[in-house]
Order: structure tokens, then sequence, then C-alpha cells
């Protein structure tokens, strides 16, 4: 190989990992703007049973809110797999950390990795 195709070859590695930086950067933004509207809708709901204490889990704001509420924290999760994946992490199949892959055990909860 010739050194001008070694510089390129480089340069093209270089640019795939500057990239995938880029997307992890962009995800991890989204997460937080999906945690702060997550927490805005939770102090909405909590205005309204603080204000209304008779309200109960079949109100139609309650149920409105509470499957926002669903919505947001799946998208939530769904970008911190892939934030995860991307670093080349696997989430612990019991509390949901991202760790290396070749963890045998999650420092976190401490039960085994499933593989």
């Amino acid at each position: 190989m010739e050194f001008s195709e070694k510089v390129k070859e480089t340069a093209a590695k270089a640019g795939r990992t500057v990239n995938a930086w880029a997307d992890c950067a962009a995800a991890h933004l989204d997460v937080l703007t999906l945690e702060s509207s997550r927490d805005k809708l939770f102090a909405e709901l909590g205005r309204l049973f603080y204000h209304d204490p008779s309200l109960t889990a079949t109100d139609p704001r309650v149920v409105r809110l509470t499957a926002h509420l669903k919505e947001i924290c799946a998208k939530i999760d769904a970008k911190k797999e892939a934030i995860a994946s991307a670093k080349g992490k696997i989430p612990c199949s019991h509390c949901g950390r991202p760790l290396p892959a070749d963890y045998a055990f999650c420092p976190h909860c401490g039960r085994p990795c499933e593989k």
C-alpha cells in the first residue's frame, strides 16, 4: 500500500470516528431535551393533583398526560440504547445501565450479565 493510500484510509477512518461522536453528541442533546419535556409533564401532572385532589387516573387530563409521558420515556430509552450501542456497550438485562460488552457482572446491580 502506498503512502498516499494509507493517508486516505487514515483520514477516512478519522472522519467516520468524528461523525460517530457527533451523532452521539446530537443524541445526548436529544435526550436532554426529552428529559426536560418529561420533567415539565410530571410537574403539570403534580399541579393537577395538587389543585384537585379528587382527580383519578381515569380523568381525561391525567390519561392524556400519562400517555404523553410514556411516549417520551420510550423515546428517551431508545435514544440511550442507541448511544450505548454506538459506544460498543450493551444494557444490563436487569437494571438497564449501559455496560461494556465484555463485563460478566453489572457493577451497578451486581447481577450476572447475559450474553
